[in-house]
Parts: structure tokens; sequence; C-alpha cells
């Protein structure tokens, strides 16, 4: 048994009124995923705490300063017009 006050007392009876059985499947549903919402939040921190990925690559590891900053070169496009045939 809770106690609510009365305004969540009267938003609950709009949503799940206390003469249907809808009432208690209702709580039941809202408990169960204030429950998981909290538990969710140890399990948030707990991984930004300690996360499960790797740190990035340092560019050092892989590439000298100068080739990771030289802009890849471009790739030629297609200029876009359809060739006709000559007669």
């Amino acid at each position: 048994m809770i106690q609510l006050d009365d305004a969540t007392a009267a938003q609950l009876e709009k949503v799940a009124p206390g003469s249907s059985r809808k009432r208690s499947e209702f709580l039941r549903g809202v408990i169960a995923r204030a429950l998981h919402e909290t538990l969710e939040v140890g399990t948030r921190k707990a991984y930004e705490k300690w996360p499960d990925e790797p740190p990035p690559v340092a560019v050092g590891e892989w590439a000298d300063e100068e080739e990771a900053v030289r802009a890849p070169p471009k790739a030629k496009r297609p200029s876009g017009r359809k060739k006709r045939a000559r007669r």
C-alpha cells in the first residue's frame, strides 16, 4: 500500500481507473521500468568509469607527422556527360 498526493491519485485514476483490472498491470509495469532505469544508471556510470573500448590509436603509431597531415590525393570524378556515338 502506498500513499499518493491528490494530483498524482487523480492522474492515476484517469490513466488506470481503480475499478478496472488494468491498474495492477499498469503499476507493475511502472515499477519494473523504474527499477530497470535505476539499475541502468549504475551500469552507465561503470562504463563511463571503465570503458569497454580501448583508447583511440595515436597518430604517431601508424604515420609520421608529415604523412598524417598531408591530404590524400583527390579521386577523379566522371564528367557526368554521356558520349554520343559518331555517325
